[in-house]
């Protein structure tokens, strides 16, 4: 049963969690990591967040974001690699956005990748992922 309706839910899922995972991977989690300028993102972004050790939560934010990104891209232990992510995007809006007053347009990358990981967690990584092919997890 199931069909082309139950097949096209299990592409839009493998469509965004490699377009989402991807994109935090390499724009956001590899920047961060290779980049050559994290230490000016712990100064700038975690720092005044109030966090302890703020180099080290920098490079947890950007291995987070890069290792995690690949694993779900990948569609590997899909949804408990989606809560850092979403609480790495929580502290991003709150911590950042929200307390400098930010516009929405400058929250939107942000609030769209929140959005990816907790449809993700929700629906789970589709029949295309290797949750699925390991675990005969589709959901």
């Amino acid at each position: 049963m199931g069909g082309w309706r139950e097949k096209g839910k299990d592409l839009g899922l493998l469509v965004l969690r490699v377009m989402a995972g991807l994109g935090i991977a390499g724009l956001h989690g590899y920047g961060k990591m290779f980049g050559g300028n994290l230490e000016g993102f712990a100064k700038m972004a975690v720092e005044p967040m109030g966090f302890p050790f703020p180099l080290f939560f920098a490079y947890l934010s950007a291995m987070t974001e890069f290792f995690a990104g690949l694993f779900i891209a990948a569609g590997l232990l899909t949804r408990l690699t989606c809560l850092p992510l979403i609480f790495n995007m929580g502290v991003a809006l709150i911590g950042i956005h929200y307390h400098h007053g930010d516009p929405i347009s400058k929250m939107e990358p942000a609030l769209s990748y929140l959005t990816a990981w907790l449809t993700i967690l929700l629906a789970g990584p589709g029949a295309y992922s290797f949750d699925h092919l390991f675990l005969g997890k589709k959901r």
